[in-house]
């Protein structure tokens, strides 16, 4: 295979390559690196036999064209996350960079950059950066992913704090007491699992007392409805006979409302006033440890672990979207009934 660089009038330099009988293909990049980058990387794919035609793009202009097209098939909180993450840390970076020449070695380099980061946000970007470059190869403007080539930035493993099932019957029974009016709304985040976003969004017709049925179907962000759009977070949970006597007597006490957490207009509760307002007083009131509202959802999973739940059903019930997410968040709960298995075990073998 023949290739050749020169650089033009422009300051650009010209990669020509050649793609069999009086066939020639040319590209220009901005740089002489990128230029011998993608030479290389041309000559070593004809070689191997691996050579194919790939559309160009620079980067900046394949994030335009890839948040463009997940807009509409994504909740609206997903879409503002990758966009901080292009616009803040990816773009800035790989700016007007062909596609084609990003390799092993810029990812490194990004990292590296953002060594200063906590160990989530550089995951984060991490994470998205490669699943933009995945859509790339499936679009034809890359044939391999650089991501795959780099270990992704280590998340430490955090605590997860929970209340457990006396703390959260304190909880409960504060609430019923002192600040009634809510005891129905932190009752349906122990009982559900479901997120914050979920609860503030559920309305009566969710609700299906006769098939003891809690459909989640929508979220809340930034005071904006909209309806789930993947499989795993449109869901059904199971609604307890005690959830439910709790929830018909909060239908009574309510105004009229589609919304089940309304308002005194009649609106979708605002989430900070509900934290700072009603969920930290009760916390301190009950004599409980801080948690976040998040961590109301993590006291289900904990429950549902120490009740014996199946992983699978405790993914489904809190909308995960694999069983690994359920097991690295809730592992270590798991293991801590090791010993009730043993058990178990001794029992049989007994009397065996």
């Amino acid at each position: 295979m023949r290739g050749s660089i020169s650089k033009r009038e422009s300051g650009s330099y010209r990669v020509r390559w050649h793609v069999g009988e009086r066939r020639y293909r040319s590209k220009s990049f901005r740089t002489k690196k990128e230029a011998e980058k993608f030479l290389s990387r041309i000559i070593d794919e004809t070689h191997q036999g691996t050579y194919r035609d790939i559309k160009p793009a620079s980067f900046e202009a394949f994030a335009l064209k890839w948040l463009e097209a997940h807009g509409s098939s994504i909740r609206e909180s997903t879409i503002k996350t990758y966009q901080v993450v292009i616009n803040h840390h990816l773009v800035p970076f790989f700016g007007r960079t062909p596609l084609v020449v990003i390799g092993p070695d810029d990812v490194l380099k990004l990292l590296s950059q953002k060594k200063n980061l906590a160990p989530a946000t550089r995951n984060k970007i991490y994470t998205i950066l490669s699943k933009m470059l995945s859509h790339a190869i499936r679009w034809g403007y890359l044939k391999l992913n650089p991501c795959k080539e780099v270990d992704p930035p280590r998340i430490p493993r955090k605590e997860m704090s929970f209340l457990t099932l006396e703390e959260s019957q304190k909880l409960l029974l504060w609430l019923e007491r002192e600040d009634p009016r809510y005891f129905a709304f932190f009752k349906t985040a122990l009982f559900s699992g479901m997120r914050q976003s979920e609860i503030l969004a559920l309305q009566w017709r969710d609700v299906n007392f006769s098939e003891g049925i809690i459909r989640v179907r929508r979220s809340i962000y930034q005071g904006k409805i909209s309806e789930l759009k993947s499989a795993h977070s449109f869901r059904q949970i199971p609604l307890s006979k005690s959830l439910a006597k709790t929830l018909k007597q909060h239908k009574l006490e309510s105004i009229p409302s589609p919304w089940v957490f309304p308002s005194e207009k009649g609106t979708p509760l605002n989430p900070r006033n509900v934290v700072r307002r009603h969920f930290e007083p009760a916390l301190e009131g009950a004599g409980v440890k801080k948690i976040s509202f998040h961590g109301l959802r993590h006291s289900c999973g904990a429950h549902l672990v120490a009740g014996g739940v199946h992983p699978k059903v405790i993914q489904a019930i809190l909308g995960h979207s694999s069983i690994s997410t359920t097991m690295n968040v809730y592992g270590h709960v798991m293991k801590s009934e090791f010993s009730h298995v043993a058990e178990t075990l001794d029992r049989i073998h007994k009397k065996g």
